[in-house]
């Protein structure tokens, strides 16, 4: 029984031999679409480690986005087996005052919230930052019926951070995704 190991750096995940004498590693990054992988001849295992997406920034504030969880296990595979890498993307940033939405990260993210409410009225205003996309690996591609129900490990993505907090008097601006 030869086993591999899934191990991943920032919003990423990676397939590597458990043992030193047969490491194998495989990173997946970032790509804004579904990845596949085949388990190789021989492997019955691997260990898998999954890194969720930070969010983004609100408009025009320095304070710090969420970052994403951090996820991993054994996962018991069968050889020739796909497995479906879906690795999260980071939340948008809230980049302007005419109040468009940030939009969330790959595979789930939040769109950032976008209302203003002022002492004279309503109106939509600057957007908190989009929430970034959780990482996971499925047995079912994204198009599948039973994609989601198909999860084997996932890590969530991280929040958004809010927008401008005081903009004058009873000014106060949207929350993150």
């Amino acid at each position: 029984m030869r086993a591999s190991t899934l191990a991943g750096i920032l919003a990423a995940l990676a397939l590597a031999a458990a043992s030193p004498a047969s490491a194998d590693t495989q990173t997946f990054g970032f790509t804004g679409g579904e990845q596949a992988f085949v388990v190789p001849p021989g492997v019955t295992s691997v260990h898998a480690t999954a890194i969720g997406a930070p969010g983004g920034p609100g408009f025009g504030n320095g304070r710090s986005v969420g970052a994403g969880g951090i996820a991993s296990g054994d996962l018991t595979v069968t050889p020739g087996q796909a497995l479906f890498i879906e690795v999260g993307g980071p939340g948008g940033a809230g980049t302007s005052m005419d109040g468009v939405v940030a939009p969330g990260g790959f595979n789930g993210g939040g769109d950032g919230g976008s209302h203003i409410a002022m002492a004279i009225g309503d109106f939509t205003g600057p957007p908190g930052g989009g929430g970034g996309g959780a990482s996971d690996i499925r047995t079912s591609a994204r198009s599948g019926a039973d994609s989601l129900g198909s999860r084997l490990l996932v890590a969530a993505g991280g929040g958004g951070s809010g927008s401008i907090e005081n903009f004058g008097t009873g000014f106060t601006a949207g929350n993150g995704g």
